[in-house]
């Protein structure tokens, strides 16, 4: 059946014209839909994963709006500087920017009344004093006199029903108290003098994050202030220029990047395609892609955050990867059936893949996160459509056509010896574990300034307007909480004495906090007793005050007000009004409790000293930037490692699903593995750090790897199944993709926007290493695994082989290392020696059962157990195909020894074990060995000796040597025959790959010295023998070797064929497998045959296994399975595959033809 993608092209290629304007229409309505109805989310701050410090440090922002504070800085004269401040409020009082609502000085006239009736709670200890000290006579009448002048002073006009009522003057040091509280807030700033000049804060309009109206604002201000009076330029700083400056740089650098970027990477594709209207339609993609993508958030009526739509650029190279395989294979091919078939498979899974990774993100906390993984998701999905339904659709109106097939660049690695490719294994298992070492220390950068762009000038302005430098000072937030509004106000009380003990010791050390205007119920308890209990013993004193003051001229009852406030109770209403009067608001309630905070600046380098300790108090919680970073970095670790997770998993079961073998998953996904290990180490070795914006990057990353791996695979699956030549194809594609992302990437190196800069290193250094383990880590496991295998007519290894295998020879070596152990305490033994080996041999017979018994991937039969049991001494003959042998006729009875060669008896593995059990070696002399083998027999032990010298590459028993005859004769000992089969499928020669398979031990009857039908001399012997031997053991073959026995080693041929074609053969096989035994017997070794109709060639693979010599020709129509079947391993010249059709072969020159699952589809007259 074809692909959809091969059925859907044939059908546009009908209406070509037809099927570009559905096309158009379709991409214009979904652009149509995303610019008048998709909403975008601007505000950074909801982008962010939620926590709790996140929500108060919202809602503190909210109450300060500190960033829609503009504050300007005058300079020069008290004249200059009136006349500039009116200049400025007069042009920004017109202006469109300016937010006359929100007050940014306290109503001090409104406020006069509370202060004064609240005064207790205001006072210092020395202002205590000071009214102490106006107390005596002296102070009095100078108190006096004050009280005069301020009543002749304009300030009377506005306050004189206040004077009488104050006449020591404490509402100015009550006003003076709470400034200096409020010091660092936006309003008390505006009263402060730095050097000689002022500060006058305004309350702009807009946000700090809407660029556009920033500015307009930037160039306004600018020429106001170049139009001042004064001769020094006003200062200004506003928190909105900080985005303002990032957006400008973020404009410039991208300018410079993409102007160097896409000079290079035009002339790249121009000399390689050739063809300007390629380029030209290489964007149609991405502006298919991305429209979808945005429509789909419009029918989810999902607003779509904005920082995603920007993250999302990051997708444009997986599109681009789309791209590059498209064109180049089509320039390879010139042909757009055959590209699309090519490219289709890999296409749709690495998208697959791809999608459903950045789909991962959805689950995360962060709604940038989750809208970037949908996002992401939406425009792959569209990329890979629009690149196999409507991109050839295009190329078809627009005939594009190369005149020839252009022969795409092949980037091969050099051939390796067993020598290099064993170092270079050990070096790549090397390097991932010294890389997996420094991948565990990789760091994440948290501080958010590192990645912001702040310049030089604006950080001046800052220190100057402001009065904080960000690279000496850091601000926090102590939030005092409590289940109550009293319980918040007392926590608050002890954060402001700890916090006011600090800055006694070091005056950088400052602070905001409104407890003076929030004071507890006790707190304000405390004050008007102190204040009541002042004046009670002060009263003597005070009586002096009244007598001066009648002596200037007051009246008796002048300060009988100022009298009863001195015994009066508090009046909460008018505290809380008086809280409402100044505009700083750090209090607010929470779901679970109240709250206020104190804002508090350190030394950059006092954290610890200073701020720590107060996190430690109960009911204290510090927040800062700083926590909030680390904060995001714990949620963005927690949603990594969950993506990373999810993304491995996901990508793991759908190459699993789509390969149908873990082999094939374990080639493609290991390279992608290793390769995130070795950049995770290469960039903690190289100090390159990761950030909130460079994390995406690998998202990219590992989305591009995964399609780089997925089409290197089926590169070389196209060619290993069908022989076709596409993986060239495949390269030429995927460098052009690396060098482009690489060029386009490394541009950045020359951003000065630290983001964007951030990004470059983190990607070359990704793409060169995917690059890399995509070329040469990737084919070299494929070619070990599959290729190499079966250039050499071996089935490739499959991992329960290698499982096996392995778990095989890990048994005997340490079974060896056990056996030469158990040899040095035996030689303690205090007994005799034949004893003791007899003991050893005994071992070593039980030892090699059990590892013939663990391959569990083998089954094993033995046949005529009872001509070895209970018999005298002989000599026994084997054929030699495996290594596996030796262990077969061993385990057959502990009082077998064998006649090793040089290198098993000198071998440091086990060459003390064959020794000390008394194994006879062909190094010595045939007289000394004939001594010590009479020895060994009169013992009762038989010798095992396999006449044919050496193992059997084609597993046919070859001629024997004549030795084992000789001995027999000389010693007068019987010959028991052992034949061997199945052993050189399942372990052959120079293969140490344990294969599934049977093994079938079959122990002939002994053949006695003095039977004649043999011969008489042992050169008779061994032809007779040999001659009995081999047709015994064809007798077996013809017993055994039926479609049940072939079945691993046709299978075989078929792994690695595709998920559909193993498990088409195994549904195939059950049914047939009896029918292939039938048809057998009707089969001369001899005959020509044809298999019409063969199909995948499983009946023609049976029949050539069984009858090596017969020739055998097989024909199907459809292509593709021939091309499966000539492709297969372990074929010789007698078994041709060619596609055909069954009506026009002359049968004439075949011995036996056969129809087998055909003639169903023929008609009457076809027959």
């Amino acid at each position: 059946m074809k692909p959809i993608t091969l059925q859907w092209l044939r059908i546009t290629k009908k209406f070509p014209l037809v099927f570009l304007v559905v096309f158009i229409v379709l991409i214009a309505f979904l652009l149509f839909s995303a610019r008048t109805q998709l909403k975008f989310e601007e505000n950074m701050v909801s982008s962010l994963p939620e926590s709790i410090k996140l929500e108060l440090l919202k809602k503190i922002s909210e109450r300060q709006k500190s960033d829609q504070l503009l504050g300007v800085k005058f300079s020069g004269t008290p004249e200059e500087v009136v006349l500039a401040e009116l200049f400025v409020d007069s042009c920004l009082s017109v202006s469109e920017f300016l937010d006359t609502t929100v007050r940014l000085e306290p109503d001090m006239t409104s406020a006069l009344e509370p202060l004064l009736s609240n005064t207790p709670l205001f006072l210092l200890p020395e202002d205590y004093d000071s009214i102490r000290s106006r107390l005596s006579p002296q102070g009095s009448s100078q108190a006096i006199e004050d009280l005069i002048n301020r009543l002749y002073s304009p300030e009377s006009i506005m306050a004189s029903s206040f004077l009488c009522r104050d006449p020591f003057n404490t509402l100015q040091s009550s006003t003076k108290n709470i400034l200096s509280e409020l010091a660092g807030s936006s309003f008390g700033r505006s009263f402060g003098k730095m050097d000689n000049g002022g500060i006058k804060l305004y309350h702009l309009n807009f946000s700090a994050n809407d660029i556009e109206k920033g500015r307009k604002f930037n160039s306004f201000i600018n020429q106001i202030l170049d139009s001042s009076p004064s001769k020094h330029r006003p200062v200004y700083f506003g928190y909105y220029q900080i985005p303002l400056a990032n957006a400008e740089q973020i404009r410039s650098d991208t300018h410079l990047t993409i102007g160097i970027a896409g000079v290079l990477i035009l002339i790249i594709l121009l000399y390689f395609y050739r063809k300007l209207s390629v380029l030209l339609l290489f964007g149609l993609p991405v502006v298919f892609a991305f429209s979808l993508a945005l429509a789909c958030f419009v029918y989810l009526d999902r607003p779509i955050s904005a920082i995603s739509v920007g993250m999302g650029a990051v997708v444009i190279g997986i599109i681009l990867d789309f791209n590059f395989h498209f064109y180049t294979h089509y320039r390879s091919s010139n042909s757009l059936e055959k590209t699309v078939r090519s490219i289709s498979n890999p296409l749709v899974l690495g998208a697959l893949t791809t999608m459903f990774a950045f789909g991962a993100l959805f689950f995360t906390k962060s709604k940038a996160m989750q809208d970037f993984g949908l996002f992401a998701s939406f425009a792959i999905m569209g990329a890979a459509f629009f690149t196999l339904f409507m991109l050839p659709t295009f190329i078809q109106v627009f005939r594009i056509k190369y005149k020839k097939q252009v022969k795409s660049f092949d980037w091969k690695v050099p051939p390796l010896n067993n020598k290099v490719r064993r170092y270079s294994t050990i070096g790549i298992v090397l390097t991932t574990i010294v890389m997996g070492y420094f991948a565990n220390q990789i760091s994440f950068n948290s501080d958010l300034n590192s990645i912001n762009y702040f310049p030089q000038e604006l950080r001046d302005n800052e220190a100057q307007v402001i009065g904080i430098d960000s690279r000496k000072h850091h601000s926090v937030f102590a939030f005092a909480s409590g289940q109550s509004e009293e319980e918040a106000r007392e926590n608050n009380e002890l954060v402001r004495y700890y916090l006011d003990s600090l800055h006694s010791i070091d005056t950088s050390f400052r602070y905001v906090s409104t407890s003076i205007l929030t004071p507890s119920d006790k707190k304000v308890g405390e004050s008007f007793s102190k204040w009541k209990n002042f004046w009670k013993s002060n009263k003597e004193a005070f009586s002096v005050f009244d007598s001066l003051s009648v002596e200037s001229g007051f009246r008796e009852n002048a300060f009988q007000a100022f009298k009863e406030m001195t015994v009066a109770d508090p009046d909460y209403r008018s505290i809380d009004t008086l809280a409402n009067l100044f505009p700083v608001d750090f209090s607010f309630n929470t779901d679970s409790n109240y709250q206020i905070a104190s804002l508090i600046e350190y030394p950059l380098d006092k954290y610890d000293q200073y701020v720590a300790p107060l996190s430690q108090m109960e009911n204290v919680q510090v927040i800062s930037r700083r926590d909030l970073a680390i904060d995001l970095v714990t949620v963005l670790e927690s949603d990594f490692n969950y993506i990373l997770f999810v993304s491995i998993f996901i990508v793991a079961l759908a190459l699993l699903m789509a390969y149908g073998r873990i082999e094939l998953m374990l080639i493609t996904f290991l390279p992608m593995a290793i390769s995130w290990i070795w950049i995770l180490g290469f960039a903690q070795i190289f100090g390159i750090e990761f950030n909130f914006v460079n994390i995406v990057v690998c998202t990219f990353v590992f989305g591009l790897g995964d399609d780089f791996a997925i089409f290197i695979t089926d590169g070389h699956l196209q060619e290993f199944r069908e022989g076709r030549k596409e993986l060239p194809a495949f390269k030429s594609a995927i460098f052009l993709s690396a060098i482009s992302t690489i060029i386009g990437c490394g541009a950045l190196f020359f951003a000065e926007h630290p983001a964007l800069n951030s990004i470059a290193p983190m990607a070359v250094l990704g793409m060169v290493i995917i690059l890399v383990t995509s070329f040469v880590l990737q084919p070299w496991l494929f070619e070990t695994l599959l290729s190499r295998r079966t250039k050499r007519n071996k089935p490739p290894l499959t991992l329960f082989s290698i499982c096996c295998s392995t778990f095989a020879f890990s048994y005997f070596l340490i079974g060896c290392v056990l056996l030469l152990a158990l040899l040095g305490i035996l030689i303690l033994l205090p007994f005799k020696k034949q004893r003791k080996v007899a003991w050893y041999n005994w071992i070593i017979s039980y030892f090699a059962r059990s590892l013939v018994y663990v391959m569990i991937n083998v089954k094993k039969t033995i046949i005529g157990k009872e001509n070895l049991r209970n018999k005298p001494p002989s000599i026994i003959i084997a054929n030699h195909q495996s290594f596996v042998d030796i262990l077969a006729i061993v385990m057959l009875n502990p009082k077998i020894k064998l006649l090793t060669n040089k290198w098993v008896y000198n071998s440091f593995v086990f060459g003390w074990a064959v020794r000390y059990a008394g194994y006879v070696t062909t190094t010595k002399g045939s007289e000394l060995n004939i001594e010590s083998i009479k020895q060994m027999t009169d013992e009762g032990y038989s010798l095992a000796i396999f006449p044919e010298g050496t193992r059997s590459n084609d597993g046919k028993t070859k001629r024997f040597h004549k030795g084992a005859f000789w001995l027999a004769q000389e010693l007068s000992l019987p010959i028991t025959p052992v034949l061997l089969h199945g052993f050189h499928f399942t372990m052959a020669k120079h293969d140490y790959v344990l294969k599934n398979g049977r093994l079938t031990i079959k122990i002939l009857p002994p053949i006695q010295p003095e039977d004649p039908t043999f011969g008489s001399s042992y050169q008779e012997r061994t032809k007779m023998i040999s001659k009995h031997f081999k047709a015994e053991q064809k007798k077996l073959s013809e017993q055994l070797e039926n479609a049940s026995y072939f079945y691993q080693r046709i299978k075989s041929n078929y792994n690695y064929r595709g998920p559909m074609v193993e498990s088409y053969f195994k549904v195939k096989w059950s049914f047939e497998k009896a029918h292939f035994d039938q048809y057998s017997r009707f089969i001369l070794p001899t005959d020509s045959l044809i298999d019409a109709g063969c199909g995948y060639g499983y009946f023609s693979f049976f029949l050539h296994y069984k009858f090596p010599s017969l020739r055998i020709d097989a024909m199907d129509m459809d292509q593709t399975k021939i091309a499966y079947a000539s492709n297969n391993t372990e074929k010789t010249d007698r078994l041709n595959f060619y596609s055909g059709n069954v009506k026009d072969v002359d049968y004439s020159q075949y011995d036996k033809i056969f129809f087998n699952d055909v003639l169903h589809y023929l008609s009457e007259h076809d027959l």
